[in-house]
């Protein structure tokens, strides 16, 4: 997806934007820890609760996503009506 500048986006666009970065590497960072040897060192319901938390921050990013990508799809008849190049 070609994503303009987030200074030229709404404001909630923006918001949205930054918490799926922020959520992304926050996952990720969770991601490798459930591999490494300190994981494995955790008791196994601390390891279930975060192999549960991990689950629920990938379908919170997914859900992020399908809303950044609706919102992205609101603007565009915006962007056409603003240029006069968008279709009645």
């Amino acid at each position: 997806m070609n994503t303009p500048k987030k200074s030229t986006l709404p404001e909630y666009l923006t918001r949205m934007l930054e918490e799926s970065e922020a959520l992304l590497r926050k996952a990720k960072a969770l991601g490798h820890f459930l591999y490494s040897d300190d994981f494995c060192d955790l008791p196994p319901p601390e390891q279930h609760r975060l192999v549960k938390q991990h689950v629920f921050m990938s379908c919170y990013i997914e859900v992020l996503r399908d809303r950044i990508q609706f919102a992205f799809e609101q603007l565009k008849p915006l962007e056409g009506k603003e240029t006069g190049t968008g279709e009645a």
